[in-house]
């Protein structure tokens, strides 16, 4: 079964949010950090960049296989850089908890 990943366009609220859970320490970065906390069942979903190559969603998906976690994709116009300071990641999980059932909630509503 693949794994279908929803295109999102957070709006400022969600955007705060994220950087929120950058701040607080409740996001990990990079595809190791995000494979190795899939494995340990503590991500409650996944983010990537618009422009990250295909062979690395394709890693991705083959990786969660089996894993119940959702995977987003944010637009075309969402810089990760501007928007959070992220400069060398394309992907970020964020964990389990109040803050990310929130994130998750908003991108679920379409936001």
């Amino acid at each position: 079964m693949k794994k279908r990943i929803k295109s999102i366009n957070p709006d400022k609220h969600t955007i705060t949010m994220i950087g929120f859970a950058l701040k607080a320490g409740r996001i990990i970065r990079g595809y190791e950090g995000v494979i190795q906390s899939t494995e340990r069942n503590s991500l409650l979903m996944i983010l990537i960049e618009n422009g990250i190559s295909g062979n690395t969603v394709q890693k991705l998906t083959n990786s969660l296989k089996y894993a119940k976690i959702p995977v987003f994709k944010t637009g075309p116009g969402v810089n990760w850089k501007s928007l959070w300071g992220i400069e060398t990641h394309k992907i970020m999980g964020i964990l389990k908890g109040d803050l990310g059932r929130n994130i998750i909630k908003n991108f679920n509503a379409g936001v």
